[in-house]
């Protein structure tokens, strides 16, 4: 560009809803600011959230193909998407059961061991030794009793320093 050739005009908008051309010359001369204004554009959007399309999508989609094929099609999709996803819910469910079943058994198997070590103990003229067996044993299987019954706080998994990255 040469000196008598202009940049051109900028456009900045307020929120008066009037927007400031400016012309600004090269070479400094000739300064021009003008007052235009501007135009509202208003927008709509649509949303729609769900497992299948909205009702007019679905009615459109009928249209298509020899006596709606692509509509049952789509529905035929949606239902095995439901069955699929009742199926992972189930075995998670089921899963955990087991987890706590087992989690429990083993706990119980532990007790009895120890609560048996205790009585052998005593029958051996261990008196103390097995007094501190069976209480720790007994204050351990209350404090899981306990514990278990507590309200556990549900909400999101927190980020570690490393996932944020």
């Amino acid at each position: 560009m040469t000196d008598s050739e202009e940049a051109p005009p900028r456009k900045y908008s307020s929120p008066a809803g009037a927007a400031k051309v400016h012309t600004i010359s090269l070479g400094g001369e000739n300064l021009q600011t003008g007052i235009v204004q501007a135009s509202k554009v208003v927008h709509t959007q649509k949303l729609h959230v769900g497992p299948l399309p909205s009702a007019s999508d679905l009615e459109a989609y009928s249209k298509i193909g020899k006596n709606g094929e692509v509509l049952d099609l789509i529905l035929a999709m949606a239902r095995k998407n439901n069955e699929t996803q009742n199926d992972t819910a189930y075995r998670a469910q089921w899963f955990a059961f087991l987890s706590d079943i087992s989690r429990t058994f083993i706990g119980l198997i532990f007790g009895l061991g120890c609560l048996s070590v205790a009585y052998k103990l005593a029958i051996h003229d261990h008196m103390y030794v097995a007094g501190i067996v069976a209480t720790t044993t007994l204050l351990i299987g209350l404090a899981v009793l306990v514990i278990r019954t507590l309200p556990t706080k549900a909400g999101p998994p927190s980020l570690s320093k490393n996932d944020e990255k």
